[in-house]
């Protein structure tokens, strides 16, 4: 009788411990299914323009998360408004991602201007970069002191390294060339991006003026981007320049769809 009971209760020790496993399994298999939602995935809303408030709004309703990852300044975007994101609009994801933003800013964003000047050509255009401002036209005068920087220009005025000035700024510099009356093949330069084009010309030590069309450029990398389309004096016949001149070239957006003479 005894090892009966003993039987009995073992069956039921072990249907119960059964159960309990089936549901765990169950309760885990729910909570799998709904936590990754079944797969489903989210198209990510157009957030460009926006406002932080509405977009924060919209994003709620997509289930999404926003987080402000960067802040640039330009005109053609509306002061404190999205300016970029990624993941980008159309991009598929899952619910609670994260959407990182660019936002504008409401006014220009200052930054200070380094001493880039006493350090060679080099040395001035990483100082340049690591402050957030480009590197512009670079003015040659003769010295013997070869790609030694002198000076440098904001708006056609020397500027005194601590100068508050607006991110992404242009700063021309005034740079040493040794032999400035020797002379030098004009390089082809047409088709060339804008960056191209400046590497091409100062591995020369050829002076430059760029002209841009009337094409808006939001971003720095898009003057970069911007394509050459003429230049003056022409490449032709091997024909050569002195190293005091200077070589005009017209830029165009990458976009344009036609030139402008």
């Amino acid at each position: 009788m005894k090892k009966k009971l003993s039987s009995s209760r073992l069956i039921k020790t072990l249907a119960l411990m059964s159960g309990i496993i089936v549901l765990v399994f169950l309760l885990l298999k729910w909570w799998l299914f709904h936590y990754t939602n079944h797969g489903e995935q989210i198209a990510v809303p157009d957030f460009k323009g926006l406002d932080f408030m509405f977009a924060q709004q919209l994003a709620t309703q997509k289930k999404l998360v926003l987080y402000i990852n960067d802040t640039i300044y330009s005109e053609t975007i509306k002061p404190g408004a999205i300016a970029e994101h990624t993941p980008k609009h159309g991009d598929m994801v899952k619910e609670n991602r994260t959407i990182y933003l660019t936002m504008n800013a409401t006014g220009p964003i200052l930054v200070l201007m380094p001493k880039a000047y006493d350090v060679s050509l080099r040395q001035a255009q990483h100082t340049l970069e690591q402050s957030g401002l480009q590197l512009g036209r670079i003015e040659y005068k003769p010295d013997i002191a070869d790609n030694y920087v002198f000076e440098q220009r904001y708006k056609n005025k020397i500027i005194e390294p601590g100068t508050q000035i607006p991110k992404g700024s242009k700063i021309s510099l005034v740079v040493g060339k040794g032999s400035m009356d020797s002379h030098v093949i004009i390089p082809s330069i047409i088709g060339l991006t804008y960056q191209q084009a400046l590497l091409a010309l100062d591995s020369l030590g050829i002076n430059y003026n760029p002209i841009f069309s009337e094409n808006i450029y939001e971003t720095a990398e898009d003057s970069l981007n911007a394509i050459v389309w003429k230049q003056s004096p022409n490449a032709v016949n091997n024909a050569e320049m002195q190293l005091s001149e200077t070589l005009d070239f017209w830029m165009h957006s990458i976009s344009s769809n036609s030139l402008i003479e």
